[in-house]
């Protein structure tokens, strides 16, 4: 409890369970046997869900494949030795379904976030080898969209029948701060005629596809997220604006974050037909606990990284980066670097000299002798 949350730090996990179950009991190889809880859901042809069953099983993993395998296998560029070839069909079945199904939602009115992570390989030695970034690709959507599914179906059932539970809850954007990014967008050329209302996910969601693609996407996409309250964990279920769903719980990771362990239990009791495990009190205290213990994990997560890339960094004094602007204060530009999402600020006095003035409005710096200028977004 006092942990919360697995935490994910550069060439180092802090697992949140003991590792003899982390690593062992509970960690899912091929030919195993593991116990586990599924939801089973059924479709028709035309992708809408016709029955849902939770059951307690036993599952046996055919094989442990790595996304960019999955994904030869899906856009068809699969080798013959590649893992995942023995299961292109059922692959390529789940990839149609779980495009469906992502489109369903975005037309309901998700968000789909395109964020690269960063991805650091720690060597043999403990330092720095590489940092790159990490694309999301179909394989990873494939299993997002089935862990939402999971999820959703779970809160669902668990709602309908009057457990108390831990909802994964996420409230509406800061209208000021949302302003802030519609005029951020604005001087990149992808204006959003608002008037005096609060922009609709619809409009926001069309201009997260418009820079898709642009090296200023991950910068405008960080200040939309910025814009938006942060997801919690409580019994009280005001839904889930990011993915635009009444009823949602965290439920596919019990090994590595506590509310999904609360919510198994709650299924357990759900499928046994017994009463519920937790009092509303508890469950009240435990949502602010494990949503606290998360923003400390993220904060380290961010931390660390940041510590890695000017390790990395460190050792290419001198050499150049392909760049883009992604802030501008009259103290000077903030630059993130477009391989290695490192950040830094450039100040005024190591800029060419000049006398320069900062124009809040269309986040620029412009030098007045020499006619520089410095625009939010600029390579």
């Amino acid at each position: 409890v006092e942990r919360g949350t697995s935490v994910y730090l550069p060439g180092r996990v802090l697992h949140m369970l003991p590792k003899e179950l982390s690593a062992g009991v509970c960690s899912l190889l091929p030919n195993v046997d593991r116990f586990a809880m599924s939801v089973f859901v059924t479709f028709d042809s035309a992708a809408n869900p016709v029955h849902t069953e939770f059951v307690q099983t036993v599952i046996r993993s055919r094989a442990k494949l790595a996304y960019e395998d999955v994904e030869a296998v899906i856009q068809g560029e699969a080798e013959d030795d590649n893992p995942a070839a023995p299961f292109a069909d059922t692959l390529k079945g789940l990839a149609e379904l779980s495009q469906r199904l992502t489109q369903r939602r975005i037309d309901a009115g998700a968000l789909d976030f395109d964020i690269p992570e960063v991805h650091v390989r720690i060597g043999e030695d403990g330092h720095v080898a590489s940092i790159d970034k990490r694309e999301r690709l179909q394989s990873h959507r494939l299993v997002e969209e089935f862990m939402l599914l999971a999820n959703t179906s779970v809160a669902h059932e668990l709602n309908a029948r009057g457990y108390d539970l831990l909802y994964r809850v996420h409230d509406g954007p800061d209208p000021e701060k949302l302003r802030e990014v519609i005029t951020l967008a604005s001087t990149l050329g992808h204006p959003i005629k608002t008037g005096d209302e609060r922009p609709s996910v619809q409009q926001i969601q069309r201009l997260l596809e418009a820079i898709k693609g642009e090296p200023i996407a991950p910068v405008i996409e960080t200040h939309l997220l910025r814009s938006m309250a942060k997801a919690m964990y409580q019994p009280e279920n005001i839904g889930h604006f990011g993915l635009a769903t009444d009823e949602y719980a965290h439920f596919t990771s019990p090994i590595r974050r506590y509310p999904d362990l609360v919510v198994h239990r709650q299924t357990k009791r759900m499928i046994e037909s017994k009463p519920t495990v937790y009092s509303r009190a508890e469950l009240d205290d435990l949502g602010r606990l494990t949503s606290e213990s998360e923003q400390v994990a993220e904060q380290a997560e961010r931390e660390a990284t940041k510590i890695k890339q000017a390790e990395y960094l460190a050792e290419h004094l001198g050499e150049e980066f392909d760049g883009t602007i992604s802030g501008v204060m009259r103290s000077g530009i903030f630059v993130v670097l477009n391989d290695t999402l490192a950040e830094g600020h450039i100040g005024v006095a190591s800029l060419p000299d000049d006398e320069y003035y900062h124009d809040q409005e269309h986040m620029s710096l412009s030098g007045k002798r020499r006619r520089l200028q410095f625009h939010f977004g600029d390579p």
